[in-house]
């Protein structure tokens, strides 16, 4: 008899086992501005809205855009690696080789001016870059217009996002759009400037910030995490601080390896 209570006193403690709660990670919303960002300017004709910004992921993620439909924006940008690759030379339709590697689209929104030399100001206007760059996508614009046209299921988000046909117009504003939200603000040299939090650099990486700041004045970024200023590294060794700029550098210690609480965008995961 004695047995059976004990039994029965078991199962019943058993049961009363709390089960581990688990809490949903909850990420910020698209476009919400980490401490310290400024606002982003925002084309008249191209501001946020979420049917546009579905629509841009698609046709950013569609191998449909290149001209024999090998290759998509996220071939160059991966969000595995920050939206950049991994490639000296990124290398586009047909294994062509191009002259320049993929940069990361992290923080792309406040760039004034695009690509390595600067010469296209708008993110709008850069799309049709690898559109028509024969070692990119190598298509054209118009034809890849008619493309889109021909889906159905495109032409309604067309209509969605900007009451119009999925014309060059839309195509080029669409894709502006979704870029602009893969906004990084958790890189280490942002969690110590901006956020406040002294333990964020070690005791190195803020000589080396003491040593950058005062060789560069003018060209310490607003944001971090957004340039490349390689030229200085030439003068003086910050090595250790520079990597703590880089978006990618903290995304690619996330220990999950997931991207979204970085980059705002929680589909990744």
């Amino acid at each position: 008899m004695k047995w059976w209570v004990l039994i029965i006193g078991c199962c019943l403690m058993s049961n009363c086992r709390k089960e581990p709660v688990v809490v949903e990670q909850q990420y910020p919303q698209l476009m919400e501005l980490p401490l310290g960002f400024p606002t982003i300017d925002e084309p008249i004709d191209n501001t946020f809205t979420s049917e546009r910004w579905e629509l841009g992921k698609r046709l950013f993620f569609d191998k449909a855009l290149s001209l024999d439909s090998t290759i998509s924006c996220a071939s160059c940008h991966l969000p595995s690696l920050a939206f950049s690759d991994s490639l000296p030379i990124s290398l586009g339709i047909q294994q062509r080789m191009g002259n320049r590697n993929s940069p990361s689209l992290a923080n792309v929104a406040w760039h004034p001016f695009l690509m390595r030399e600067g010469g296209v100001p708008t993110l709008e206007m850069q799309v049709f870059v690898p559109v028509e760059e024969h070692a990119e996508m190598g298509f054209n614009m118009a034809l890849l217009a008619q493309r889109i046209a021909a889906d159905s299921s495109y032409v309604a988000l067309a209509a969605l996002a900007y009451d119009r046909l999925p014309d060059p117009f839309v195509i080029t504003r669409a894709i502006a759009c979704f870029e602009r939200s893969l906004i990084s603000g958790w890189s280490n040299f942002d969690r110590y400037y901006f956020q406040q939090q002294p333990s964020a650099l070690n005791d190195q990486e803020k000589q080396e910030w003491r040593c950058f700041s005062a060789i560069a004045p003018l060209v310490v970024p607003a944001i971090a995490g957004s340039i490349s200023p390689i030229t200085l590294l030439k003068t003086t060794d910050c090595t250790a601080f520079m990597k703590t700029l880089a978006a990618y550098g903290s995304l690619a210690r996330n220990q999950t390896g997931h991207y979204s609480k970085y980059l705002r965008y929680a589909m990744w995961v």
